[in-house]
């Protein structure tokens, strides 16, 4: 007996879970002020895009246009810069643009 075919992609586990921290950060923001709102989802769309990135890089690896050591290289610098993105998205206040 094998598994039902998937009608939609919400049925996929990964798809949930991104929706539902995607109405956590949402519901979270409710509360901020406008301006920290709109830089902390600025904040969370960079937070994909780096993963996105880290991804890409295992591409080039695995497909030989980047050298391993390279690639390992450029990924640990992108796992920093998502430490330092998702610090920011916890905590907005200390950015001088979100003062009044």
């Amino acid at each position: 007996m094998g598994r039902k075919p998937i009608q939609s992609h919400r049925e996929l586990e990964v798809y949930q879970l991104a929706f539902e921290a995607g109405m956590l950060i949402f519901e979270v923001t409710k509360r901020f002020p406008a301006e920290a709102g709109v830089f902390v989802n600025n904040l969370n769309d960079s937070e994909a895009e780096t993963a996105e990135t880290q991804t890409w890089l295992e591409f080039v690896v695995k497909c030989d246009y980047l050298d391993a050591e390279t690639g390992r290289a450029l990924y640990q610098t992108y796992d920093h810069i998502l430490g330092k993105l998702v610090n920011m998205i916890r905590n907005p206040s200390p950015w001088p643009m979100l003062r009044k």
